[in-house]
């Protein structure tokens, strides 16, 4: 299943997308130095106020942007430290962030199970994920920033894995192109397909939106057992179709959704969530996790497959 899809409205594939199945050459020849890992460790020390960790940043953006190429919990990763967050804090911290979301979410993904990332940025929760389900297991990554989803690649084929599915479009309410607000302001994971709530936005571009019962359909997943959705204020338009049509067969079994900007939805996922049986497991700072409480009835799986025949 090692693809990388490029959809309409989403720049072709480049170099540095190679193919996942595939070690990707030349990693682990971009090293930071003692310099470069110096400078990115204070900038994320907690013992500076935030004032001086972003004075630390620019310095270090300066001195020493990057990519490095590092290792973080034993996933190896090309790091861009001075314009994404994700990989700052890898770098600085030699692990993956979120790991309280993580532990929520583990339990639910064994060998041979399927994993959705929606906003998969360079791939953090999709190679974590990848590893736990094993070369038997799926992963649908959904990642609409061209340069970004170059990066994910790149990480995937960097980890030799051959279990993950690279989708080069955003999750949303219809099939259309819609204006990707860019982050140029040093995270360009919090480009947005809403203008405001990009970090410091630089310019914009078309990218291919689709709802994600097609995107998930065109790729054969029958269940899911994890999805994450993390795409900057646009859950709500990218999970809701999904939770009011899929059917019961197809509901994950945990759902792990960011709420960081949950005033920008027009449709609360929470509640909708709820609508479908979930109930909250976990909250932190940013995130939620939530459960499928109950099991799909027979009858209604059976009325599903009778409509879809």
């Amino acid at each position: 299943m090692a693809s990388a899809m490029t959809t309409t409205g989403a720049r072709p594939a480049t170099p540095g997308n190679a193919k996942p199945g595939r070690a990707a050459g030349g990693f682990g020849r971009r090293g930071a130095g003692p310099v470069g890992r110096a400078l990115w460790n204070l900038a994320d020390s907690r013992r500076l106020s935030m004032t001086s960790r972003a004075r630390v940043r620019r310095m270090a953006a300066f001195l020493a942007p990057g990519p490095f190429d590092i290792e973080a919990e034993g996933i190896r990763l090309r790091a861009y430290p001075a314009d994404n967050h994700s990989d700052r804090v890898a770098m600085a911290r030699g692990r993956l962030p979120d790991r309280d979301e993580r532990d929520a979410i583990a339990p639910y993904l064994a060998e041979g199970g399927t994993f959705v990332d929606v906003g998969a940025n360079i791939g953090l929760y999709t190679l974590w994920a990848a590893r736990r389900v094993g070369p038997t297991g799926t992963v649908i990554a959904l990642e609409p920033h061209p340069e970004t989803a170059d990066r994910l690649a790149f990480n995937v084929a960097a980890n030799g894995l051959a279990n993950i599915e690279i989708v080069r479009a955003a999750a949303g309410e219809t099939t259309e192109t819609a204006d990707l607000h860019a982050s140029a302001g040093g995270n360009v994971g919090q480009s947005s397909l809403i203008r405001d709530v990009a970090f410091r936005p630089d310019g914009s571009f078309e990218v291919a939106v689709r709802p994600l019962l097609d995107i998930l359909g065109e790729a054969g997943v029958t269940s899911i057992d994890v999805l994450k959705i993390d795409v900057e204020g646009y859950e709500d338009r990218a999970l809701v179709p999904f939770l009011e049509n899929a059917p019961e067969t197809l509901l994950p079994r945990a759902v792990l959704v960011e709420t960081d900007v949950a005033e920008r939805w027009k449709t609360d996922c929470l509640a909708a969530l709820a609508t479908r049986g979930y109930r909250l497991a976990k909250e932190t700072v940013a995130n939620a996790v939530l459960t499928l409480t109950r099991s799909p009835d027979p009858r209604e799986c059976q009325a599903d497959r009778s409509n879809r025949s």
